[in-house]
């Protein structure tokens, strides 16, 4: 199989979740692939799909928590999928991109940018992916277009977000490979106001740290870190997992924390709150395990 996958990216066989995700924990990738571009991956998608191959694809990996176990799957890169071009007030954005880097071409090109790009770390197909938001605008807001691939391989087009709603999409509830997203724009820079939100967030948040952002969702018009700091929850930890003392929705990896670690924390948190105020927190981080995929065919 590995050289078929070569036909599609550069194929590694000694990569590791715990190099590829923010909370630096995660176990062996028997196949890390990084497609050359768009028609790469749909060709990859359908001889994957032909052959019952489990896969994943990767973003950024900060919004991701990875079992330690070893994942007998192809694990997908799309980092060479980058590109952005901007044409009547228009902003068009491969999937692969980083929001903040490409947040910088758009504001130094004097156009207005899309809030949640120029603050989350994570991939353009990502924050599409989760619906992202960041004070008060969700990806969906300037959303025009997304193109995406089938489980078949087939290339298609979204320009309804009916399905978007808070910290969820189309693509939680379908399967589908974001390529690229099409953002309203204008020509009037927002520079100023974003500068003033990026620095805002660098005093409320623990950036530069091994976590994946906010832990939980927000209920309602309650804020889940409010909830846990009313309980005294933000106190707690488990070996070198902890939550920062800047925002108690964030759980850091303070050194050599390890999946359980991170993991029994989380749930900890879950059934306190639930015992305590019996609300139910619901995860705005993914949670990847091999039990997740089917096992290579025989």
């Amino acid at each position: 199989m590995l050289s078929e996958l070569k036909k599609y990216g550069l194929v590694f066989l000694d990569k590791t979740f715990k190099e590829k995700t923010s909370f630096k924990v995660g176990g062996k990738i028997k196949y890390f692939v990084e497609v050359f571009d768009i028609q790469s991956l749909c060709l990859l998608i359908n001889y994957l799909y032909r052959h019952k191959i489990p896969y994943f694809v990767l973003g950024n990996g900060t919004n991701l928590l990875v079992s330690d176990e070893d994942f007998e799957i192809v694990v997908i890169s799309l980092k060479n999928l980058n590109k952005l071009k901007i044409e009547n007030n228009e902003i068009i954005i491969e999937a692969g991109a980083i929001g903040i880097k490409v947040a910088k071409k758009i504001l130094e090109a004097g156009y207005k940018c899309p809030i949640p790009l120029s603050l989350i770390p994570g991939t353009i197909g990502g924050m599409i992916y989760m619906n992202a938001g960041a004070y008060g605008e969700e990806i969906k807001d300037t959303l025009i277009r997304i193109d995406y691939i089938t489980k078949e391989g087939v290339l298609k087009s979204l320009n309804s977000f009916e399905d978007f709603t808070y910290r969820n999409s189309y693509f939680r509830n379908n399967q589908g490979i974001i390529i690229r997203g099409y953002f309203k724009t204008t020509k009037e820079s927002n520079q100023e106001h974003i500068i003033k939100l990026q620095n805002q967030k660098k005093l409320t948040q623990p950036l530069n740290t091994k976590c994946a952002g906010s832990i939980f969702k927000n209920i309602d018009n309650i804020k889940a870190w409010q909830i846990i700091k009313e309980l005294s929850l933000d106190k707690l930890k488990i070996n070198d997992a902890c939550i920062s003392d800047k925002h108690a929705n964030v759980i850091i990896n303070k050194n050599n924390a390890n999946f359980n670690d991170l993991f029994l924390l989380i749930n900890k948190i879950k059934e306190e709150v639930y015992q305590k105020k019996g609300i139910i927190l619901e995860l705005e981080i993914k949670i990847l395990k091999p039990s997740d995929f089917i096992p290579f065919p025989l």
